[in-house]
């Protein structure tokens, strides 16, 4: 699906992510989260979880050419 980021501000690709996740974590207080997103907010979080690893959305794109302004 599309993609756009303001760490690339104006742009927007096309990055393969899975429709469905499981997120494990921990909240502020140290107590476990056990969460599934489905769709968008899968997507999102993806998204977000590779920021936070160095990556940003057209590192994962298969195809550049699908790069686009989004005033196209």
């Amino acid at each position: 699906g599309w993609e756009g980021c303001l760490s690339i501000p104006d742009m927007r690709g096309i990055v393969p992510r899975w429709t469905a996740v499981r997120l494990e974590a921990r909240d502020r207080e140290g107590q476990p989260i056990d969460l599934k997103a489905a769709d968008f907010f899968a997507r999102v979080i993806q998204h977000e979880s590779d920021h936070l690893n160095g990556i940003v959305y057209v590192d994962r794109m298969r195809d550049l050419r699908t790069l686009t302004h989004l005033a196209e």
